[in-house]
């Protein structure tokens, strides 16, 4: 099955491939039946439309970005996401990583 084909330069590449696109999302997409956009003043809104890999190319080609719901349809959760936009958000989450890191020993 042929990926997601994005302009560059004048160019069309292929950026990648569906297979890999299903992978990843089966990975962080926690339930693909909804998901969410972020709008120009950094809110989310909800979208009830199934995830469409189209729509993961796009996320992880920086044309758009989205949220995901963590949780599946059993309210289970595999993994959790920490962000930090800050200018120190890096430092932030290497101090958040190393209690974590403690508390789980």
């Amino acid at each position: 099955m042929a990926g997601p084909v994005v302009e560059w330069k004048g160019l069309r590449v292929k950026v990648l491939s569906y297979d890999l696109l299903a992978v990843f999302a089966s990975l962080f997409v926690g339930n693909p039946e909804h998901y969410a956009v972020q709008q120009r003043n950094g809110s989310y809104w909800r979208v009830c439309e199934p995830l469409t890999l189209d729509l993961v190319a796009a996320h992880l080609e920086g044309r758009v970005t989205l949220g995901t719901y963590l949780l599946d349809s059993e309210s289970c959760c595999a993994f959790a996401v920490f962000d930090a936009d800050s200018g120190d958000g890096l430092e932030k989450l290497v101090v958040n990583w190393a209690k974590l890191r403690q508390i789980l020993r």
